[in-house]
């Protein structure tokens, strides 16, 4: 799962391709855009990214 925030995208209209294709390219499964989140949106919307997290793929063993 890659996570973006629509601020981040704002103005900029490739952002979301850039990630979907980014997304893609990593095997990451969906892009998910938490609107009005920045760099740390575990803290300012614990609310919208805690139900997200059972969704991602967990880490591959190194």
């Amino acid at each position: 799962m890659l996570l973006a925030s629509d601020e981040a995208g704002r103005g900029r209209p490739d952002f979301f391709e850039g990630g979907d294709g980014l997304a893609r390219d990593l095997d990451a499964g969906q892009t998910v855009v938490i609107p009005g989140a920045g760099h740390l949106a575990p803290l300012e919307h614990p609310a919208v990214f805690c139900p997200l997290r059972p969704l991602a793929r967990p880490s591959l063993p190194t």
